[in-house]
């Protein structure tokens, strides 16, 4: 049994850009506005299989995957930026106590799962707010997900927003 009260004063949003992803911003949003605290949204940048890396360089000419790589991460990481800056500013407008500011949109390159659990392993974050395909149990078990990982891997309070019905 817990004692006391939990606090939240900072919540973790982590997206995929999905439509379920965008279904539990409204959640993030809402319960941002109702506690009157900040949001840091999350969007990892998966790396590309080798051989999908190879076949994207020599698609578009590059001479090899790195330089596909380094012309690429930075000019998709500001349209993902823009991209969410642009929900959170809406999210603003329409709840104006719901902390979102586009100067915490955080955009990583590498394993979703293992970049999450790091956000939620510095302490900064009371809860995590996050969408979820729904995958049957025969999925899960061979695919898993990212926020199933998530969860079995963290401390911290998840609340997992599943697609619209």
């Amino acid at each position: 049994m817990m004692s006391g009260t939990m606090k939240i004063t900072r919540i973790l949003f982590a997206t995929d850009l999905s439509p379920v992803a965008d279904h539990a911003f409204k959640y993030a949003a809402n319960f941002a506005n109702a506690l009157g605290v900040e949001v840091t949204v999350l969007h990892v940048l998966e790396k590309l299989r080798p051989n999908a890396e190879l076949m994207l360089s020599a698609l578009l000419n590059y001479d090899d995957p790195e330089a596909l790589r380094a012309a690429t991460q930075s000019n998709l990481m500001e349209r993902v930026k823009d991209h969410i800056s642009g929900l959170c500013r809406d999210a603003a407008c329409s709840m104006p106590g719901c902390g979102f500011d586009a100067g915490r949109v955080i955009i990583e390159p590498g394993d979703p799962v293992h970049i999450i659990l790091s956000h939620l392993d510095s302490g900064k974050f009371d809860l995590l707010i996050m969408g979820t395909m729904g995958y049957g149990v025969v999925e899960e078990f061979f695919i898993g997900s990212t926020a199933h990982k998530v969860l079995r891997k963290t401390r911290v309070p998840v609340l997992v927003v599943p697609e619209r019905g």
